[in-house]
């Protein structure tokens, strides 16, 4: 793949972004035509569905729905900012693009998302596939995530210190996606970075599963590996770094069952099929 026009392709990106009304928010997102069923990409903490562009037309020839979580991106903030609230949303957006359950990609907070979905709208998904994420985020108070959060100020830069840390990728991983990244992150209040503490955390203080859908959600739990330091997560950095050296990214779309560190292979019971892709050690 060629990276050499990335500065127009991310500049364009913003331009490409649709609207729709869920549940009175106005939730961003972009989409790409293709075969069905859809795939809905699910992106992580600060970023918006600019965090796919790359690997978006390695999918081509499936239909792509690439949603801002809301208060990121072009997306509506709204009052709720929990794991719960996002997962509603996706669902929403699934209902109102009249999507047939479609197979929902999340990354790192994505991930969380992702499997809310599953969890609370079982009827809506055909798939999941979570990339470099976790069930919930066990952050020390020291991690440098959250001093790093701590410290951010409005108006935020987006060549803020913090981004060196966040955005740590390789030098394969062009340097017009990681600015786009920081200027989206950028337009983000400072104080909504802050409002789930830690970032990647559970709906209103819990484990991540809440809802009438509780006891299913806590049957998905296994030992998934979280992401490594640095925000974009090693996992991406690496799908990244791999499609800057013209390289294909590994896919497990399509596989049965659900991969994860140590013995635990149940699917989930109520999706048809699940594939987790995680970093390795």
């Amino acid at each position: 793949m060629d990276l050499s026009g990335q500065g127009g392709e991310q500049d364009a990106w913003a331009g490409r972004k649709r609207f729709v009304d869920v549940g009175g928010l106005d939730l961003a997102y972009v989409e790409v035509a293709g075969s069905e069923p859809p795939l809905v990409l699910v992106h992580g903490f600060t970023d918006t569905s600019r965090s796919f562009s790359l690997l978006a037309p390695h999918l081509s020839a499936r239909r792509l729905v690439m949603p801002d979580l809301r208060g990121h991106g072009a997306s509506q903030a709204g009052r709720g900012f929990g794991i719960a609230d996002f997962a509603d949303d996706v669902a929403g957006l699934i209902r109102n693009l009249r999507l047939a359950r479609p197979v929902v990609l999340g990354h790192s907070l994505g991930g969380m998302v992702a499997m809310q979905v599953a969890a609370r709208h079982p009827e809506l998904v055909g798939g999941l596939v979570i990339l470099a994420g976790a069930l919930k985020a066990d952050f020390a108070p020291d991690h440098p995530l959250v001093d790093g959060v701590a410290e951010l100020r409005d108006p935020i830069s987006p060549t803020d210190p913090f981004y060196d840390w966040w955005h740590a990728c390789g030098s394969g991983v062009p340097r017009a996606l990681l600015a786009g990244l920081a200027a989206d992150a950028s337009a983000m209040p400072a104080a909504r970075h802050s409002r789930r503490n830690p970032p990647h955390g559970s709906d209103r203080g819990g484990a991540g599963c809440a809802g009438p859908d509780v006891d299913h959600c806590r049957r998905l739990r296994s030992p998934l590996r979280p992401s490594a330091p640095g925000g974009f997560g090693r996992g991406a950095c690496r799908i990244a770094s791999r499609l800057g050296a013209g390289l294909r990214p590994q896919s497990a779309l399509g596989r049965p069952g659900l991969r994860r560190q140590g013995n635990s292979r149940r699917a989930a019971s109520r999706v048809t099929t699940a594939t987790a892709i995680g970093p390795s050690a």
